[in-house]
């Protein structure tokens, strides 16, 4: 059972979110913000359940969602990362956006279109090369408000 961990500051968002990829048959832990989420991927790592994708709000306290990922990429750790984020454009968007495992939802979106980008993002990657960091076998696929009507 793919296992994902949610990150997400407001109450709602992540208890939404929660549900909606419970009830795709996910296996899903929940963080309020990036200190808790890092804490967690990490006593995580070395069970029979480590968290397989990460679906990550950026605006968070303490340890922001770009920080998080910061922080995983110091200590060599690339998951598959889907960002919710209310805005559409800006630098660091664009910088992780041409990086294979991380995939842009544009609020407000539908369930059907997280499900659909996390099935998508889990089928379209391959075991770690010979640098340790997941390669795209195709391209991601960019959410914006027009979509998934």
């Amino acid at each position: 059972m793919t296992h994902v961990l949610i990150a997400d500051d407001e109450t709602h968002t992540r208890l939404s979110l929660s549900f909606i990829l419970e009830s795709a048959g996910y296996l899903v832990t929940e963080a309020p913000d990036g200190q808790e989420a890092l804490d967690k991927i990490l006593a995580l790592r070395r069970t029979s359940h480590p968290i397989d994708l990460l679906v990550l709000d950026i605006e968070m306290p303490g340890l922001t969602g770009w920080e998080l990922l910061d922080e995983l990429e110091e200590q060599n750790i690339f998951l598959p990362t889907i960002i919710i984020t209310g805005f559409s454009d800006s630098p660091k968007h664009r910088k992780f956006f041409n990086e294979w495992h991380k995939e842009f939802i544009v609020k407000p979106f539908t369930p059907q279109r997280l499900t659909t980008s996390i099935s998508n993002l889990l089928q379209n990657k391959k075991p770690p090369g010979q640098d340790g960091k997941w390669e795209a076998r195709s391209s991601k696929v960019y959410l914006t408000e027009d979509e998934g009507h």
